[in-house]
């Protein structure tokens, strides 16, 4: 075990492999988790294999290099770190360019929701299995803003709306003819977005 008491004392080492561990992890994360239960039972479970996974690698290194006190101590914490910060400054879960996706993918329209007349709004959502509906009255109270609009095609506009209970999100198309879109429309891969708590507003309909 002279290899962990090795890992032990060398500080830089060890936190440098804690941080880039966790920052992989985040990419195992990022992908694919919408519910915390599941999210965080899943996180603990990735962090535990990835921290055993450098523990081995640590070992293998030691071994391969346990006459060079250099490349312990010095060059293989460097590479660590510089791993890690390039890993921090790419990564999707990084706030800055999570924010600027975010926001282009909302995309800057010309289409005004205040100015909306909510009952040419059509509703859609998992208790209706993409039925097209007028807006239920309980829904028009809601002050649609203009960073709700995701996308707007072919003189439908589509919004989503973080309202619901047990992460459900109702998907809101507009138009001005008070007619459904056809089947398709908004049915593409760009029209699911992801926002920064992993919770997923989608389209019903497209799914």
């Amino acid at each position: 075990m002279q290899w962990l008491q090795r890992l032990k004392h060398n500080w830089l080492l060890t936190g440098s492999s804690l941080l880039l561990f966790f920052l992989l992890a985040t990419w195992f994360l990022n992908a694919f988790l919408t519910n915390w239960v599941f999210e965080t039972f899943l996180f603990f479970f990735f962090l535990c294999v990835i921290l055993l996974a450098i523990l081995f690698l640590g070992l293998s290194i030691r071994e391969l290099f346990r006459k060079d006190t250099l490349t312990w101590k010095v060059v293989l914490p460097l590479v660590l770190l510089i791993t890690f910060f390039i890993l921090l400054v790419t990564n999707p879960l990084y706030p800055i360019l999570k924010q600027a996706s975010f926001q282009w993918k909302l995309d800057a329209r010309t289409a005004i929701a205040e100015q909306v007349n909510q009952d040419e709004l059509l509703v859609t959502d998992e208790n209706v299995n993409g039925t097209w509906l007028a807006l239920p009255d309980q829904f028009k109270w809601m002050n649609l803003s203009d960073e709700d609009v995701v996308h707007e095609r072919n003189g439908y506009v589509l919004f989503y709306l973080s309202k619901g209970v047990m992460n459900h999100y109702s998907g809101y198309v507009y138009s001005r003819s008070g007619t459904a879109p056809p089947d398709g429309l908004f049915c593409k891969e760009d029209d699911f977005i992801e926002t920064t708590n992993h919770r997923h507003w989608y389209f019903i309909q497209c799914n």
